[in-house]
Protein backbone atom coordinates (compact mmCIF):
# COMPACT_ATOMS: atom_id res chain seq x y z
CA UNK A 1 0.00 0.00 0.00
CA UNK A 2 2.79 2.12 1.08
CA UNK A 3 4.14 1.84 -2.66
CA UNK A 4 0.93 2.07 -4.34
CA UNK A 5 0.40 5.96 -2.19
CA UNK A 6 3.66 6.88 -3.28
CA UNK A 7 2.85 6.54 -6.74
CA UNK A 8 -0.26 8.05 -6.65
CA UNK A 9 1.41 10.71 -5.01
CA UNK A 10 4.46 11.10 -8.21
CA UNK A 11 1.46 10.86 -10.50
CA UNK A 12 -0.85 13.76 -8.96
CA UNK A 13 1.85 16.38 -8.75
CA UNK A 14 0.89 19.06 -9.26
CA UNK A 15 -2.24 19.83 -11.67
CA UNK A 16 -1.42 16.55 -13.68
CA UNK A 17 -4.44 14.80 -12.83
CA UNK A 18 -6.56 17.89 -13.73
CA UNK A 19 -5.27 18.34 -17.11
CA UNK A 20 -5.09 14.76 -17.71
CA UNK A 21 -9.12 15.31 -16.93
CA UNK A 22 -9.56 18.32 -19.01
CA UNK A 23 -8.14 16.17 -21.97
CA UNK A 24 -11.08 13.88 -21.74
CA UNK A 25 -12.73 13.26 -25.26
CA UNK A 26 -16.36 12.86 -24.04
CA UNK A 27 -18.72 14.92 -21.99
CA UNK A 28 -17.60 14.82 -18.45
CA UNK A 29 -19.28 16.29 -14.93
CA UNK A 30 -17.06 16.74 -12.15
CA UNK A 31 -18.96 16.32 -9.01
CA UNK A 32 -17.99 17.58 -5.78
CA UNK A 33 -17.96 18.66 -2.00
CA UNK A 34 -17.30 21.38 -0.36
CA UNK A 35 -15.96 18.81 2.36
CA UNK A 36 -14.14 16.77 0.72
CA UNK A 37 -12.46 18.94 -3.01
CA UNK A 38 -9.38 21.13 -1.84
CA UNK A 39 -9.71 24.34 -2.39
CA UNK A 40 -6.76 24.31 -5.10
CA UNK A 41 -9.67 21.87 -6.92
CA UNK A 42 -12.40 23.93 -6.75
CA UNK A 43 -10.35 26.81 -8.20
CA UNK A 44 -8.90 24.11 -11.02
CA UNK A 45 -12.71 24.03 -12.11
CA UNK A 46 -13.56 27.18 -12.44
CA UNK A 47 -10.02 28.73 -13.73
CA UNK A 48 -10.10 25.82 -16.90
CA UNK A 49 -14.71 26.38 -16.81
CA UNK A 50 -15.09 22.38 -16.42
CA UNK A 51 -18.41 21.33 -15.86
CA UNK A 52 -19.32 20.59 -12.59
CA UNK A 53 -21.89 20.23 -9.94
CA UNK A 54 -21.26 20.67 -6.16
CA UNK A 55 -22.82 18.42 -3.66
CA UNK A 56 -23.75 19.18 -0.32
CA UNK A 57 -23.59 15.77 1.74
CA UNK A 58 -20.28 16.23 3.22
CA UNK A 59 -18.96 12.48 2.55
CA UNK A 60 -17.06 11.10 -0.13
CA UNK A 61 -19.39 8.85 -1.12
CA UNK A 62 -22.62 11.00 -2.21
CA UNK A 63 -23.91 7.41 -4.47
CA UNK A 64 -24.36 5.70 -0.40
CA UNK A 65 -25.12 9.08 1.45
CA UNK A 66 -27.43 10.65 -0.90
CA UNK A 67 -28.43 8.79 -4.05
CA UNK A 68 -31.57 10.74 -4.99
CA UNK A 69 -29.95 13.41 -5.63
CA UNK A 70 -26.65 11.96 -7.21
CA UNK A 71 -28.86 10.07 -9.88
CA UNK A 72 -30.88 14.11 -10.19
CA UNK A 73 -27.04 15.47 -11.38
CA UNK A 74 -26.41 12.29 -13.28
CA UNK A 75 -29.94 12.20 -15.17
CA UNK A 76 -29.81 16.55 -16.05
CA UNK A 77 -26.04 15.86 -16.74
CA UNK A 78 -27.00 13.08 -19.35
CA UNK A 79 -30.17 15.35 -20.65
CA UNK A 80 -27.46 18.24 -21.52
CA UNK A 81 -25.28 16.07 -23.33
CA UNK A 82 -27.91 13.59 -25.49
CA UNK A 83 -28.53 14.44 -28.69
Amino acid sequence: MWVLGKDARRVSAGDAVGHAYRSLRVPSLYYWSTATTSQATQEFLVDHSLSNRRYEVPSHWPTVTDPKATASAAVKFFESVSP
